[in-house]
């Protein structure tokens, strides 16, 4: 499968623990911008620049990909002559439906098409003004922006998975093409599900210097970690009987779950404090209870576990005692993931 995601259907990335885990399971993500928005505070966060400055974070913008196929237009207003709801809305009362902004860069030609079909207007804005959007009835424009993020995601040179948190755009994905094979549906409505059980759900964004120098560090393992979660989704996705196939699926969890628990428990089984995976000498309050775990009530009750002693004494012996050998199996990414961002 892909190495990177595409984001849609919106422009600004959400900030939460589902993007965190598009940030950790993927090289890299894209958002559909188009060209002249990249510094538009209104649609590109701080937060996003900052993932962009990273090269965590990549802009596509669809005009080059809308000019060069011929059929872009074509193929899409199929979609919308096949869909018995549009064909209804075409001749409904526009102030019974619902529209959201669509930007005409996206759109292309089809802005045009589709306002003859009664399914986009003109937006104009409370002082008057006229920039480049369409109001765009809801459910074409979830259909479109389905449609677009599957033609930029095989448009370069490097297929790019398309992933969302919208579940109206989710199934918009799942049935905007039929061309797409079961197995490559299963996979992504599969995928994020499987990576919530798997990954750490840190609340709070991850630093981006942080994430880069993680994934940096544990490349090869957060590949092998990819390529396995993958193959066990092809394989469950080619179950034929639907009780066989979601009964393999929850055995493909549970096994998941055990190696990567397994892998933590080799980690942790000499009681090597968290701040050696981590790579950062702590101090205060939270290198206080890390000490502490370390010795019986009655130490610490005699007041032995000085705060700050004991964990710059384990970062000062680190390189001349032996670490615990961190397994190199796929789901060994999982449980560093864990280790360092689990309580992010």
């Amino acid at each position: 499968m892909a190495q990177s995601a595409l984001y849609f259907p919106y422009i600004r990335t959400p900030e939460n623990e589902w993007f965190n885990r598009v940030l950790l399971y993927w090289n890299s993500v894209s958002t559909i911008t188009p060209g002249g928005l990249e510094l538009d505070e209104r649609f590109v966060t701080p937060r996003m620049q900052e993932l962009r400055h990273a090269e965590l974070l990549h802009f596509i913008h669809p005009g080059g990909a809308i000019q060069r196929l011929d059929d872009f237009e074509k193929a899409f207003l199929g979609v919308v002559e096949a869909d018995p709801i549009l064909n209804r809305r075409q001749s409904s009362d526009p102030r019974k439906l619902s529209f959201v902004r669509v930007h005409v860069f996206k759109l292309g030609a089809l802005g045009e098409a589709l306002r003859k079909l009664n399914l986009a207007r003109e937006t104009k804005h409370v002082d008057g003004s006229w920039e480049l959007w369409l109001d765009v009835e809801v459910r074409t424009a979830d259909l479109f922006m389905a449609y677009l993020a599957v033609v930029l995601g095989e448009f370069g040179p490097e297929r790019i998975d398309p992933v969302t948190d919208r579940l109206q755009s989710m199934g918009a994905l799942l049935g905007a093409t039929p061309q797409t094979s079961r197995t490559t549906k299963f996979i992504r409505q599969r995928r994020i599900s499987l990576l919530e059980e798997v990954l750490p759900a840190p609340a709070a964004p991850i630093p981006v210097d942080e994430l880069v120098a993680f994934k940096k560090n544990h490349a090869t393992q957060l590949a092998a970690f990819r390529d396995r979660v993958d193959k066990d989704l092809i394989d469950t996705a080619n179950i034929t009987d639907p009780a066989a196939r979601e009964g393999r699926m929850d055995i493909v969890v549970r096994e998941l779950l055990r190696e990567r628990d397994a892998i933590v428990s080799e980690m942790t089984k000499r009681h090597w404090p968290d701040i050696l995976f981590g790579g950062v000498a702590a101090f205060g309050a939270a290198a206080f209870g890390l000490a502490g775990a370390l010795y019986t009530n009655d130490l610490r009750a005699a007041g032995l576990a000085a705060p700050a002693i004991f964990p710059a004494a384990y970062v000062a012996l680190a390189p001349i005692l032996n670490r615990p050998k961190i397994p190199d199996g796929p789901l060994a990414y999982a449980a560093l993931a864990g280790q360092r961002f689990a309580k992010a």
